[in-house]
């Protein structure tokens, strides 16, 4: 009988985003006092209001202080990349404290477009192409150069390991990511030994 040893528990902040500031603190207030009661079974990732990287970071620091032991980022905040540098203080503080990072998917921009809706593609097509791209645009543009630190775990599928060759092709041809990246090939800088990869398949590394 297969038993979990250890239960990691998080609240998308798709779901905290929906919350005021007052709203997002209560719905966690419980989870630390779970750790507290059963600390080998429960630790639990601080879900932050990423959308107002001011209170993220205040948020961040109430969390880690309650015992947070690493933080949750959506494949996209309302639509925008999670290594938009409008983010780029609370990687800091992220990367400085060396916390990981649980990078779960929410539905890609373009779902109305490409009707993603339809046979429910947005859970088994448009969650991989959530994290693929989002994992990807931190290649490109460095972010694993600037937040070395970072220990992001992608989950739900996703693509670069497997497109690796076709990234560094796109590196040499765009100007800003040669100019933004170490000159790392893309297999290095989306499968360090600080950037683990995470699938749903059994087989798949896990971290």
């Amino acid at each position: 009988m297969a038993v979990i040893d250890v239960h990691i528990h998080m609240l998308s902040e798709r779901w905290i985003s929906l919350l005021s500031q007052h709203g997002g603190r209560y719905t966690m207030e419980w989870v630390p006092g779970g750790q507290r009661a059963w600390p080998d079974r429960i630790r639990w990732l601080a879900s932050l209001p990423w959308q107002h990287p001011s209170l993220a970071l205040g948020e961040l620091t109430r969390s880690v202080a309650c015992g947070a032991v690493g933080v949750m980022v959506l494949g996209n905040i309302a639509g925008r990349p999670p290594g938009d540098p409008a983010f780029d203080p609370v990687w800091s503080e992220i990367d400085r404290r060396g916390l990981p990072v649980l990078l779960h998917p929410t539905a890609p921009a373009g779902v109305e477009q490409l009707d993603l809706s339809a046979d429910n593609l947005v859970a088994s097509i448009g969650f991989p192409m959530d994290t693929t791209l989002a994992v990807a645009r931190m290649v490109m543009d460095g972010f694993f150069d600037r937040f070395p630190e970072v220990k992001l775990i992608a989950s739900h599928g996703g693509a670069p390991p497997y497109l690796a060759g076709r990234m560094d092709s796109g590196i040499a041809a765009s100007r800003r990511a040669a100019s933004a990246s170490s000159g790392r090939p893309a297999t290095t800088s989306a499968t360090s030994g600080t950037t683990p990869w995470s699938t749903s398949a059994p087989r798949s590394t896990c971290a």
